[in-house]
Order: structure tokens, then C-alpha cells, then sequence
């Protein structure tokens, strides 16, 4: 009996099925949390802005900028990221400095993936070397970003992809330039890839975990570090105390806001004094 167009062998009626199978598996929605971690300074913050093409973290050059652990959600057609900006891995040495290492733990413990940022213009140091220490209890995939490789020669780079994949066993290694956007599609697609398959998690409008009110504090502390800079204290802070509605404006505007400070007592201790407006 002559096959037609719509006779199917045994063969061709098992294999449809299968088929289906890996059609859904290319569609599936892809849901979970990207930890961004390293040492002060590596470009998490600035990542995370351009991940999400707006500004949800504040950068400044100063070291410790970020003290909190702060979510970036970005969501498409093919699944929903949420990248977990977490201050620097440092050893802490006072109670300030343990209590930003613990956001650190914690987003190590409960991410799908961990992304390394690395300054590709640095030198390796003890610093790195307590990085790696603190990623090795870490039982997810660790993607290795090089940063800032818009800024070195190529010969340059090629020698710390081959330190580092000695020295750690990195799903991925990645050259890329969180400021100029090099190679974060690459990123976006291998983070895709690994992510499990889950509903999302937060709506499609949301950009962050943060209030308004914590974000505009954080636009002025921002400005404070970029333009103070022997008077700054450590723990400087600053607090939103009252937000104006305006009708016309494109989004509300802080009315005002307190920036507590420190004062010097006599035996040389810093303590805590009074907030100016």
C-alpha cells in the first residue's frame, strides 16, 4: 500500500509525542533568583541597573555603598529574573560590617544561581582568595562576569579566565561590561537556560522589592557620597520624612529628609548624635 500524506509509520506516531515534549520544554517559563556578589567596587549596582535599563541601585566609588541586599526583577516572555544586589564580601571586623555580610549568606543560601563579579582591572589578592572561600559552601550553579573588560586589552583578560577556571569550578566565566553593555545578552541567555522552570513571582510592573521612599533615600545618599568627601561618615544615612504629590509632576518628589551625624566624643569614640534636618 502506497504511503500518502496522511499515513504515519509506527515509528513516525511514537516519535510525536516526544516532539511535543521538547516544544514545551523550549517554551517553559523559566522563574527564580540571581544573586550578584563580590568584592566592593566590582560593578554589582551598576549590573543590576543595566539588567534592568533603569536605576534601582545607587553606585558611587566609594566601597560599601550598597549595605543591603536589594531586588531587581526583570521579566519577559521567556521567564522572570530576579537579581539580588548584595553588598561587598568582605571579612567583617565590627557589627555593621557582619550585619551586611549576613544579607550576603542569606542571598547566597537561598538563590538558583550566583554570579561573581570580578574587576578585571584589580590584581588578585587576599580579598579574592576570601571570596572564593566563602563561594565554595555554595551548592548552585556560580557563573564567573569579568567586568569592566571595555577598559583592558584583551591579552589581559585571557590570563584571569585562565586563573580563575583552576580555581573554582564556574558554570560559566563571562567577559562583559556592565557599563557599556558588553556581552549581557550572553549573560541574560545563560541565566535563562539554568533558571528553573516556575510561575512568576512578582507582576509584570514590578522593577523592585524596595518603596518608594526607600529609593528616593537612596538618591540623596547617593549625591552625599559622590560630593562629600573627608566629612563622610561610614555610616551615613539618610531618611525620608515627608513625600510631595504633585498632579503634573512625572513622579512624586521628597519634600524633606533627615541625614543623621556623627560627632567625636572626648575620648576619641564615635557616637551617634543628634539628626539635623
Amino acid at each position: 500500500m502506497p504511503r500518502t500524506s496522511k499515513t504515519r509509520t509506527p515509528a513516525e506516531k511514537v516519535a510525536k509525542p516526544a516532539a511535543l515534549k521538547k516544544t514545551r520544554a523550549k517554551t517553559a517559563f523559566k522563574t527564580g533568583y540571581v544573586a550578584l556578589v563580590g568584592r566592593p567596587n566590582t560593578g554589582k549596582s551598576t549590573l543590576l541597573n543595566a539588567l534592568l535599563g533603569q536605576k534601582v541601585a545607587i553606585v558611587s566609588d566609594k566601597p560599601q555603598t550598597t549595605r543591603i541586599s536589594i531586588l531587581g526583577i526583570k521579566t519577559t516572555a521567556k521567564g522572570q529574573t530576579v537579581f539580588v544586589d548584595n553588598p561587598g564580601i568582605h571579612k567583617p571586623l565590627h557589627s555593621m560590617n557582619k550585619r551586611m555580610m549576613n544579607f550576603v549568606y542569606s542571598s547566597l543560601e537561598t538563590s538558583d544561581v550566583v554570579c561573581l563579579l570580578l574587576d578585571a582591572t584589580e590584581k588578585f589578592g587576599h580579598g579574592d582568595e576570601f571570596v572564593l572561600e566563602t563561594l565554595r559552601k555554595v551548592k548552585t550553579p556560580v557563573f564567573l562576569l569579568i567586568n569592566k573588560v571595555d577598559i583592558v586589552r584583551k591579552d589581559k583578560v585571557l590570563p584571569i579566565i585562565d586563573r580563575y577556571k583552576d580555581l573554582f569550578p564556574f558554570r560559566e566565566i563571562i567577559p562583559i561590561s556592565a557599563l557599556t553593555g558588553i556581552n549581557l545578552d550572553v549573560l541574560e541567555r545563560l541565566l535563562t537556560e539554568v533558571l528553573p522552570e516556575a510561575p512568576k513571582l512578582y507582576s509584570d510592573e514590578e522593577i523592585s522589592d524596595q518603596s518608594e521612599r526607600f529609593l528616593f533615600a537612596e538618591i540623596v545618599r547617593e549625591k552625599i557620597l559622590k560630593y562629600v568627601t573627608e566629612e563622610l561618615p561610614f555610616v551615613t544615612a539618610v531618611y525620608i520624612e515627608t513625600i510631595e504629590k504633585k498632579e503634573q509632576a512625572v513622579r512624586d518628589c521628597p519634600r524633606s529628609g533627615t541625614v543623621p551625624q556623627e560627632h567625636r566624643s572626648r575620648r576619641g569614640r564615635r557616637r551617634p548624635g543628634p539628626p539635623s534636618g
